[in-house]
């Protein structure tokens, strides 16, 4: 199968990662220029040439020069990621599968521009990954998947897309997993009236997110503390002998890592 992938930025690069590790073929990747002053911007270039696949700079998709790379290629699919620009009627109709693409929100919401940006502003508790089939309109396709995860405290655009771009590529296994720690960690908000400890808590379950990002193989542990955790609070334990749990068990995780 011949794949074309369009990307330029982070969430970008994790995905085409994992079409790579996936075992697909992908015979051109279409990127930003060098330095490119696009938000989140990654070079493409040291993960392309690994697995000797062409790679062309362009800041305009649909100009005729790569319309024309693309047509002679003739591709079975496109695959869009972490790229600003609309892709074309034209080029959407070269592949003989189509092409499909990834939106930092559970859409139908949020389409377009900042996504992730405006589930902030607008007080959202979660959000997600869309994978859906690309058309002409701005993120209106048909919905292939979508993967949600909660929005926490802490949480900002930059930390919000480092998760969008891992619910891309983990495995439904892990997914499903670490579902139940989100679900779990908000069971776990609902018992800390106080929102300095809601801080302190929140704190402690990012060092758990990113840790898992790290290391997903120990999800079950990290699931099965959370659990404990949560068993604690309904059966009236205080909250700072919960807190204090909480950090040993990470202490133990991270030195397992």
């Amino acid at each position: 199968m011949k794949i074309i992938f369009i990307g330029g930025v982070r969430i970008g690069y994790t995905v085409l990662k994992s079409v790579y590790e996936s075992g697909y073929i992908v015979d051109t990747v279409f990127t930003l220029p060098k330095n490119s002053s696009a938000s989140d911007y990654v070079n493409f270039e040291s993960l392309v040439s690994k697995y000797d696949t062409k790679l062309i700079r362009a800041t305009d998709v649909n100009k005729l020069s790569c319309v024309d790379i693309i047509q002679d290629i003739s591709p079975d699919l496109i695959i869009v990621c972490g790229w600003q620009q609309l892709i074309s009627k034209e080029i959407l109709s070269i592949p003989k599968l189509g092409a499909i693409g990834f939106h930092s929100s559970l859409l139908p919401k949020y389409r377009g521009r900042a996504p992730v940006n405006w589930a902030i502003i607008m007080g959202e508790r979660k959000t997600g990954i869309t994978m859906f089939h690309l058309t002409e309109s701005a993120d209106s396709g048909d919905i292939i998947a979508q993967k949600a995860f909660p929005i926490m405290l802490n949480d900002d655009c930059n930390t919000i897309y480092k998760k969008s771009a891992n619910k891309c590529v983990c495995t439904n296994y892990y997914y499903e997993e670490w579902s139940d720690v989100n679900n779990r960690c908000e069971n776990i908000f609902n018992y800390i009236p106080n929102i300095k400890e809601k801080r302190t808590l929140n704190k402690y379950i990012n060092i758990i997110d990113n840790l898992y990002l790290k290391s997903p193989d120990k999800i079950e542990k990290i699931n099965s503390k959370i659990e404990n955790i949560l068993f604690d609070l309904e059966n009236g334990t205080q909250v700072y002998f919960v807190f204090s749990v909480l950090q040993n068990q990470i202490k133990l995780l991270t030195a397992e890592s």
